[in-house]
């Protein structure tokens, strides 16, 4: 039969230890920890028959000793002990009643004993030998043993258990771990870290809390708060070619406890190898160099697209001079988007090109434009206007015809009738002996390669011939010579 006993000692047992009982004479077992004190009581439980005393031998396992006084009585009458010490090292412990001789059912001897503070942990057992009860007519009981349990314990070890969490969370439930002995009771454990509390390690402190122990080694742990990630993007843009970049911006994944950008030690830095004039394309737009306490930071590239810019035409206009005129001033015209600088405008004829057609080039120049189209224009050049004139002559009936010559009107470059292909022929109807009149000078025939020639006829004028008299001498002769 046991009797569980351990509500009364909770305080210093580890574990359950049993009782055990020898003709109504019961012993709790005990666990103690090391350089404790404990009682263990001595109960007389029987009911049947009433005893005026009871002795039992005490025998302690190493480690254990009784406390100076030895024994406590008297929890039940007016009851009174001695003690003994045997020559095998057990003490002999009375128990009677000197007024009454009746030990009444119920009576509690306590038994002071003590762990010696270097005591080995374990196992081992608490006698009780020798035990005989007497009752009021002096029968004694035959002698009896009881063995109980009597355990050194280790101290109860607390350790609360490492924990790592990011920056900004919660610390969530502390755990601990406790050793082999724990009994009942829960330690008290908290943190001063909270879910602001910068990077860095902080003590995880526990202690004793309720657990019923006499002893009880409090190891504290250590919570370390580690970076928070904080993934920072590059915004994605599109513009035109030619357009200056657009301020690039980012936002932000990942903030604790409400933050913003204002915590970080140094803002992130934006790259991108566009330029404006860079061709059309995608471009990376790359984030760097941002620092934060309490932040490990990742980054996410955005692009910027580059597309063509709006198209501009610009064409060159057209012309039309004579050969020997010097070049108009060449303009162009411009369509689609407004047109940014001038373009270069360039012919390489001159006022001494032949006649034919020769391309007006137009090319970028100073235009600031991308998306340009540039077409060309032309230059006609056509025949200059010669006039071939006969010259006009004035004779007298009977004389020849003088040298027929001519007059030109409208040559280039200082040109003379050498530049002519073929030279003009000159006629006249008149002869020598035509009667007094106006005669036509007809030019024609002449050819130039770089001339539109027209042809002015001249006009010869026969006058009248200086009058002449022929006087016929007079003569007188004889008739008849």
């Amino acid at each position: 039969m046991s009797n569980m006993r351990i509500a009364m000692m909770a305080a210093l047992l580890a574990l359950t230890a049993g009782s055990a009982q020898a003709d109504g004479l019961t012993v709790d077992g005990v666990t103690m920890n090391a350089g404790t004190m404990k009682n263990v009581e001595v109960v007389l439980t029987q009911d049947a028959a009433k005893y005026a005393a009871f002795q039992f031998d005490l025998v302690l396992p190493a480690g254990l000793t009784m406390q100076s006084g030895g024994l406590v009585t008297a929890q039940t009458g007016d009851m009174t002990h001695s003690a003994k010490l045997l020559k095998d090292g057990s003490q002999r412990f009375v128990v009677y009643s000197p007024t009454l001789q009746t030990a009444k059912s119920g009576a509690v001897v306590t038994l002071a004993l003590k762990a010696d503070k270097h005591a080995v942990a374990g196992s081992n057992s608490l006698q009780l030998k020798n035990i005989v009860l007497s009752d009021t007519e002096g029968n004694k009981t035959k002698p009896a043993d009881v063995t109980v349990q009597a355990r050194i314990a280790p101290p109860v070890k607390v350790t609360a258990k490492d924990v790592s969490r990011m920056y900004g969370e919660a610390n969530g439930t502390l755990e601990y771990e406790v050793g082999e002995n724990y009994t009942t009771g829960t330690p008290a454990i908290g943190c001063e870290a909270n879910a602001a509390s910068p990077v860095g390690s902080y003590d995880i402190v526990v202690g004793k809390g309720t657990i019923e122990a006499d002893t009880v080694t409090l190891v504290n742990g250590t919570l370390t708060v580690t970076k928070a990630p904080l993934t920072i993007t590059a915004q994605s843009y599109t513009r035109k070619q030619g357009e200056e970049n657009p301020a690039f911006a980012v936002t932000y994944a990942g903030w604790k406890n409400d933050e913003t950008e204002a915590v970080l030690t140094k803002l992130p830095a934006m790259t991108c190898t566009a330029e404006a004039g860079s061709t059309v394309g995608t471009y990376t737009i790359t984030p760097g160099g941002a620092e934060a306490a309490n932040y490990d930071i990742s980054y996410v590239a955005g692009k910027l697209t580059v597309t063509q810019a709006d198209p501009v035409t610009v064409t060159a206009k057209s012309y039309t001079r004579f050969y020997g005129d010097e070049n108009p001033v060449f303009e162009y015209e411009a369509s689609g988007a407004a047109l940014q600088g001038e373009p270069l405008i360039e012919c390489e004829a001159t006022a001494s090109s032949p006649v034919g057609t020769y391309t007006i080039k137009i090319s970028k120049g100073g235009v600031k434009n991308f998306n340009d189209k540039y077409v060309a224009g032309k230059l006609t050049i056509k025949k200059a206007p010669l006039t071939i004139t006969a010259k006009s002559y004035t004779r007298k009936q009977g004389e020849a015809n003088p040298t027929l010559e001519v007059t030109y009107e409208g040559l280039k470059n200082g040109e003379t009738a050498e530049v002519l292909t073929r030279q003009p022929s000159v006629s006249c109807s008149a002869r020598a002996s035509s009667a007094p009149g106006e005669y036509e000078i007809t030019v024609r025939s002449a050819r130039a390669s770089n001339y539109d020639i027209t042809f002015v006829s001249g006009k010869l004028t026969v006058t009248e011939a200086d009058p002449v008299t022929v006087t016929a001498k007079s003569y007188s002769r004889v008739y008849g010579e």
